[in-house]
């Protein structure tokens, strides 16, 4: 269960854990909220790339674009969201997914404050506001981050050193 993980993670990263994606797709760096909802970074081996993904019980249409407004202790943006789909994997299933378009605002977020609530507009005058601890998103998403480079194609890590090449 998610939860379990964040807690046991505790130790090393705050309330943050990495992990890899199943399948060795890649690798993420997230932690959950009391609502069972998820925030964090994926990297994906296959496309050499990271986003950002929030996930939760709020439904959306998939591929349509949302916007969000993030609050922190240090300050407030707007950002927006791409739905990437309901989620199916054992633990999340349920949970919709929605990727930030600006990778770099989002990072400086992540980056910059110890907490941060996303706000989004429901119908009419409602909102959905979920929050997530950062105690530890810096020094989770440095290591998994760190993990990717070494797992790329071609990474010097990866490639066949001469001295067990054979002829």
């Amino acid at each position: 269960m998610v939860h379990a993980a964040v807690a046991f993670a505790q130790n090393k990263y705050g309330d943050w854990l990495i992990g890899r994606i199943d399948g060795n797709q890649g690798f993420f760096a997230i932690t959950a909220n009391d609502s069972g909802g998820l925030f964090g970074q994926y990297c994906v081996l296959a496309a050499s790339s990271c986003v950002y993904v929030v996930a939760f019980l709020t439904g959306c249409e998939s591929g349509s674009r949302y916007p969000v407004l993030a609050n922190t202790d240090a300050g407030s943006t707007q950002l927006e969201v791409k739905c990437d789909g309901q989620l199916t994997a054992p633990g999340v299933a349920g949970l919709y997914r929605y990727v930030f378009i600006d990778f770099d605002v989002i990072d400086k977020v992540v980056k910059g404050a110890t907490r941060v609530g996303f706000a989004f507009p429901l119908h009419g005058d409602q909102f959905k506001v979920i929050r997530f601890s950062l105690k530890g998103a810096n020094e989770a998403v440095a290591d998994m981050r760190a993990l990717t480079e070494r797992n790329l194609p071609g990474s010097p890590s990866r490639r066949t050193r001469p001295d067990t090449t054979r002829d």
